[in-house]
């Protein structure tokens, strides 16, 4: 006759099984602080391309025309400008054969634009221009960005600012919608005066990186 498990076979059996999901759990953290680092600096690296650009050449990348601002004049394009620099580590990624402007973290995807704040940016404005860095879920800024993304795009916040709530610093989040017209060109410029929600808003659409500072 087989004998049962007596409870101290069962409690340590529990507390094997916990040292087991524990190390998982902490494995899964360890892999998702990774991806979120290498996620932040993808990030940095287009950041300073839109400087290395500005120091080499003496114009805003994408700004075609020399008018400076990116993205007011259909001649601008981004896109060219920067596979023109010849980087030997580009910001961008190879899906296809071909560059893209997306930045992957994990399971995540993101696409890059460069653009203007309006509010801020256009020539007939007596303040500061605004170059904007704009992440969306899709190439046309509309889709509303998941939890998984609004944690990674928090952790950029945090790491840019020191602070994450989407609505102070030099990032931000928002609800509005981008103006799309030249997203093929990795542009993309806003209309309207972007409304900054925090992170835990379920309208969230775009993360927006001011390359110039903010005004307030």
């Amino acid at each position: 006759m087989k004998k049962g498990f007596t409870l101290i076979e069962l409690a340590i059996g529990l507390v094997i099984i916990g040292v087991i999901i524990s190390i998982v759990i902490k494995g899964q953290d360890l892999i998702k602080n990774f991806q979120y680092k290498k996620g932040y600096i993808q990030l940095k690296n287009w950041i300073n391309t839109y400087y290395i650009f500005l120091d080499r050449y003496g114009r805003y990348v994408g700004d075609i025309d020399s008018s400076g601002v990116i993205g007011d004049s259909n001649v601008d394009n981004v896109k060219a400008d920067i596979i023109n620099m010849s980087l030997s580590r580009p910001p961008y990624e190879i899906i296809g054969g071909n560059p893209s402007n997306t930045l992957t973290v994990g399971s995540l995807r993101f696409y890059v634009f460069f653009g203007y704040d309006k509010y801020f940016g256009t020539r007939s404005d007596t303040g500061i221009r605004r170059h904007i860095l704009v992440l969306c879920k899709n190439l046309r800024c509309d889709e509303i960005f998941s939890d998984k993304d609004k944690a990674f795009l928090s952790y950029l916040d945090k790491e840019i600012d020191n602070i994450s709530d989407g609505r102070q610093g030099l990032a931000r989040a928002s609800s509005t919608r981008g103006y799309r017209r030249y997203r093929q060109k990795w542009i993309m410029n806003t209309r309207t005066r972007l409304r900054y929600r925090p992170y835990s808003s379920p309208s969230v659409r775009m993360f927006i990186y001011y390359f110039e500072g903010f005004p307030f």
